[in-house]
């Protein structure tokens, strides 16, 4: 697999966490603000440590897993970062794209929402 298509394949299995762990912790994560996705980071980074050295053994959950979790909460945190800021976050988890063909807007699938990301990320004519 290529490391781009790699790459894609992890950032879908987090927005899948993501999505879940939302659905059932709900937003809670964005109640301290930047602060507190940066407390959950810590400890998910203390237990990779943990983990890592093999000063205990974790069955709960994966190195993989934790790591996993560990990129999603430092997403959050720039989420929180930029709502603490002012740029407000639609409460809706579909993002709607206008066609400039007709200017009908369609939801994205989970993979164009990916691409489109990963796109936007890799652009290489930033100023």
């Amino acid at each position: 697999m290529k490391k781009v298509e790699h790459f894609k394949a992890i950032i879908g299995e987090m927005i899948d966490t993501f999505e879940r762990k939302n659905a059932d912790y709900g937003s809670s994560v964005f109640e301290l603000g930047p602060v507190g996705a940066v407390i959950s980071l810590h400890h998910k980074l203390k237990r990779v440590m943990t983990i890592s050295s093999h000063e205990i053994r974790v069955t709960s959950e994966s190195l993989r897993d934790t790591l996993l979790d560990a990129a999603n909460y430092a997403i959050i945190a720039l989420m929180a970062l930029e709502i603490a800021d002012g740029e407000e976050t639609e409460s809706d988890d579909t993002i709607e794209v206008v066609l400039e063909d007709d200017e009908e807007t369609s939801p994205m699938t989970r993979e164009e929402r990916i691409d489109s990301a990963l796109d936007e990320l890799f652009r290489t004519d930033q100023a």
